[in-house]
């Protein structure tokens, strides 16, 4: 199975939160394998309101070298899903955990002594960056995250029956919701140790344009602190890395229930790659997606 990875933080990801639970949009879950990873998955549902997940994925595969070295290291995880109604408006909550023996710089001491020619390759490879020489870098063999979050329906325009109907079959459903999440990750593998976001959505509520959506979220990334301290060393502390905060406002318009345009916009407190490459504090993103279903 490949999967996708949407690396937006909201956009149209409201729809696996409420039906499909896609994991992936946990921006700390890149740190463990690729936007498109192979995978194999278990489903088991032990109930109507209780459902497990569990699987591995390849840590090793990318859009440019498909079934490379495929599964020589591991990443393991999985999820406790719970459904629930609060007041006929449905809701889910779900716990994931995540591991991996796939080796991650040790950030608490991530290189071995450094010539002053090498000291940017350094600083690049730290912010994701692969080195074009040998570094002397240091590894440890294994890391996890741990991840917690809530969706719940705040307001469903949908009636019964064909709210239940939609539910039994993954579509969202037309109405207002609220999902949130918060993850941890230990400071000395990754990059994000801390990562909480909230976001509002509303889909359907037009009867004219029962198929577009909105939504409004706002995140928080904690960077590690052996991270930061690291910058700092290697740029002679002319690198004050910050812990980043955003925004993000999207309108989905229908163009067909199958053909949609997604333009989006996000602010970004403190975005680390422009922090140590040019000291910029902020970041304004604007984003034009089309997406096709068939």
């Amino acid at each position: 199975m490949l999967t996708h990875a949407d690396q937006t933080f909201f956009g149209d990801s409201y729809k696996y939160y409420f039906a499909n639970l896609n994991f992936n949009k946990n921006p700390m879950a890149l740190n463990f394998y690729n936007t498109n990873a192979l995978a194999a998955i278990g489903i088991w549902t032990l109930s109507q309101r209780v459902t497990v997940v569990g699987g591995v994925y390849d840590p090793n595969t990318e859009a440019n070298n498909f079934a490379t070295k495929a599964f020589d290291r591991v990443n393991a995880y999985g999820i406790a899903i719970f459904s629930y109604k609060i007041g006929n408006l449905p809701g889910q909550s779900w716990a994931q955990y995540n591991w991996t023996n796939k080796p991650k710089i040790d950030l608490t001491s991530p290189f071995g002594q450094l010539s002053p020619s090498e000291v940017p390759q350094a600083v690049g490879v730290l912010l994701g960056t692969p080195s074009t020489q040998a570094l002397p870098i240091n590894y440890k063999g294994t890391s996890w995250v741990t991840v917690g979050n809530f969706s719940q329906y705040l307001f469903v325009k949908d009636r019964p029956e064909a709210a239940a109907k939609k539910l039994g079959s993954g579509q969202p459903l037309r109405g207002i919701g609220l999902f949130g999440r918060i993850g941890y990750a230990p400071e000395e593998t990754n990059t994000i140790t801390r990562d909480a976001s909230v976001a509002l959505f509303s889909n359907g509520l037009s009867d004219h344009r029962p198929n577009d959506s909105f939504g409004l979220g706002t995140y928080h990334n904690g960077i590690s602190q052996p991270l930061k301290n690291d910058f700092q060393r290697l740029t002679g502390a002319a690198a004050n890395v910050k812990n980043e905060n955003g925004l993000e406002v999207f309108y989905d318009f229908a163009i067909t229930p199958a053909i949609r345009l997604i333009p989006s916009y996000q602010h970004i407190w403190n975005p680390m790659a422009a922090g140590v490459a040019n000291n910029e504090h902020h970041a304004d993103v604007f984003l034009l997606r089309t997406t096709l279903t068939w």
